[in-house]
């Protein structure tokens, strides 16, 4: 455990050391960093995971937080993974991308230094066992986050996300300290472990609600979702992907940790999880399909793949609610692979978004177009991403889709009339989420990467970036891997999916992993059928001559940019059978001659919670405080009347308590 805490400091080190070097080396130092603190980190994790024992590590700090203990179980050592590769895959993805910012008047050492911060404090805060403790590495990361989003704090509308976002991450902290202030009262008691036998008590759906909404907020759960597509089209696009990728699984992270100290949780508690997982994930891809700005259409997928998880983690509670082992085994281990494969494919479509924008300078989809062209090697690697979201054979995202789909058939054969409404429902649901996506980046890749360019783009794009590259290549690979070899990946989730169903039998685990032995097996005959026809294609065509021409075009010889497609025309037909969940902004500069010289017109969508619950509440907020804005005079001589007014009654309190 040691050298997981000498990991955890070379990473802020290895960041303040970039103050002392050039522009050019920033990246390089840090990312150097980052790699030696991999040995440190991975170690003891893969460890942990491949079946040692729990390490745990005690230091004592000063009142109030007391004595910490750090523990690295399954769970954390699983987190520990994904946060410590997601950290260095940032920091050398951010060589290449931050190369923008060198001559800029933003400072890079600030960047990495945050970053830094950031990695670190998430793995302190999937290891620490102690509320107070926990909460200050939680701030630290919320802290820490809010500077990276504001990088850019030029820009108003980076400031105006960054402040949205610090905002929301507090609310969130408020209903955690609330929550964890419950725990420790009534458990008399800062550790976790003391925690379960309040969790046996009555009330332990509402604290457990405290907590769903504290983690939700951080993880993006609709409808604590909002500042999510802000922050991340603000955000450095190596920011981005580390905190849709990385940062929002620490909220899933603390519901999981909860379920671990509940143990078997209640039946309203697991259709709560169950039915908030379906909303955001059914939202969230609903309103990907409508937008324009890259970016924020990825951020809205995170939304949606969140509720995946959440669906994942809601099967496996009814699985524990219920008694039934193996609908909670599928459950979970549906969940916590997503979280890995979602960390994997969410991370390779922001770099390739952030590829396109440093070659482009621009994220909105309607002016792009043809890219394939120009990048190809970062069109090949975004396709590998898209498919693996879609959910589609062969890429990763369908292994742990299928093992939540397996999980929600099991619900079927329960004679438990809830469970068979909860599982249909919810199988209808990812069904859907996974149809919306296919639909999403099927606009996403077509309208970027084919057809022609709709704007002029700056000389001599190309795929140059090898720091930018790399990162998604080691990506693409592992996608590929977890997709084609399920037999061989499932059972390394064994010790970590243990965790939650600890009265499963062996025969149990040996059956699901048969199923997915079965699965590799069928999938790797389809890719040998695939390489087949491909060869006995080339074998017929061998020394004959083959014509190519373009695809029909319907006689249209013109080839005119703004004739294509554009996104909002694809999605169109979709979205305007749903116009009452995804509203629309339009504009209309119509035409007023009868040989007009221009006629305009934009369309964007709104979000329906932003737009009926949030915006309101904001609005209300503001006018209450509007009502002391005469406390704000400007007289330096009132401050100082409110100061003595403040101490007088201060002491007049003091005394009358003695």
């Amino acid at each position: 455990m040691k050298l997981f805490l000498i990991g955890i400091v070379l990473l802020p080190i290895g960041a303040f050391l970039t103050i002392f070097t050039s522009p050019k080396s920033k990246g390089y130092v840090f990312s150097i960093a980052a790699l030696i603190a991999q040995f440190f980190l991975l170690t003891p994790a893969i460890l942990v995971l491949a079946g040692g024992e729990s390490l745990s590590l005690l230091f004592q700090l000063s009142d109030p937080i007391g004595t910490v203990r750090l523990v690295l179980d399954p769970l954390a050592a699983f987190f520990v993974l994904i946060i410590s590769c997601g950290g260095l895959l940032a920091a050398i993805y951010s060589i290449g991308y931050m190369k923008i910012y060198e001559n800029s008047r933003y400072t890079l050492s600030a960047y990495y230094i945050f970053m830094g911060l950031l990695i670190s404090a998430m793995l302190l805060v999937v290891t620490a066992q102690n509320a107070l403790f926990f909460l200050v590495m939680w701030e630290m990361m919320s802290i820490a986050s809010f500077f990276l989003v504001s990088f850019e704090n030029g820009k108003e509308e980076v400031r105006k996300a960054g402040l949205y976002y610090l905002i929301a991450m507090q609310i969130g902290a408020a209903f955690l300290i609330a929550a964890f202030a419950w725990m420790v009262t009534r458990s008399g008691s800062m550790d976790f472990v003391t925690f379960r036998q309040v969790f046996q008590t009555s009330g332990s759906y509402w604290i457990f609600l405290l907590f769903l909404i504290g983690f939700g907020t951080k993880a993006g759960l609709v409808p604590m979702h909002s500042w999510l597509p802000r922050a991340h089209p603000a955000a450095p696009t190596g920011v981005s992907a580390l905190m849709s990728g990385v940062m929002i699984k620490t909220g899933i992270y603390g519901i999981l940790r909860l379920l671990l100290l509940w143990g078997t949780p209640d039946v309203a508690a697991s259709y709560t999880v169950l039915g908030i997982a379906l909303v955001s994930g059914i939202f969230g891809v609903m309103n990907a399909i409508a937008q324009h700005d890259l970016k924020k259409l990825l951020a809205y997928h995170s939304i949606e793949n969140i509720g995946i998880i959440g669906i994942g983690i809601g099967i496996g509670m009814l699985g524990l609610a219920y008694h039934q082992n193996t609908i909670a085994l599928l459950g979970f281990l549906g969940g916590l692979l997503h979280v890995f494969n979602h960390f994997t494919f969410k991370s390779l479509l922001f770099y390739g978004a952030g590829i396109i924008y440093s070659k482009t300078h621009t994220r909105q989809i309607e002016k792009m177009g043809g890219l394939m062209h120009y990048l190809p090697v970062t069109a090949v690697l975004f396709l590998v991403g898209s498919l693996a979201i879609s959910g589609l054979p062969l890429f990763s995202g369908f292994i742990s889709e299928f093992a939540i789909y397996l999980g929600m058939i099991r619900g079927f054969g329960v004679t438990n009339l809830s469970l068979n409404v909860a599982s249909l429902v919810s199988l209808a649901g990812l069904a859907f989420i996974g149809i919306m996506a296919v639909l999403c980046f099927t606009k996403v890749f077509g309208i970027c990467f084919l057809g022609t360019p709709r704007t002029a783009y700056p000389e001599n794009i190309r795929d140059d970036q090898p720091a930018m590259l790399f990162p998604m290549i080691l990506l693409a690979g592992v996608i590929l891997i977890i997709g084609l070899a399920a037999g061989l990946v499932v059972p390394l989730m064994s010790r970590i999916v243990s965790q939650f169903v600890p009265g499963h039998t062996v025969a149990e685990w040996t059956e699901i992993r048969l199923v997915f032995s079965q699965i590799s097996g069928v999938l790797a005959i389809f890719v040998v059928l695939i390489f087949g026809f491909l060869a006995l294609r080339r074998i017929l065509l061998r020394n004959k001559p083959v014509a190519v021409f373009k695809t029909w075009d319907c006689g249209y010889q013109a080839e005119i940019p703004r004739a294509q497609y554009t996104g909002s025309s694809f999605a169109s037909p979709f979205t305007g059978l749903v116009s009452g969940i995804i509203p629309k902004h339009e504009e209309l500069d119509s035409p007023k001659t009868l040989f007009p010289l221009k006629a305009r017109f934009t369309s964007h969508s709104e979000d329906l919670i932003d737009l009926y619950l949030i915006t309101p509440m904001i609005r209300f907020v503001l006018g209450f405080l509007k009502l002391f804005n005469w406390i704000q005079s400007g007289r330096t001589q009132q401050y100082i009347l409110y100061g003595l007014v403040f101490l007088v009654v201060l002491l007049i309190w003091i005394i009358g308590m003695r």
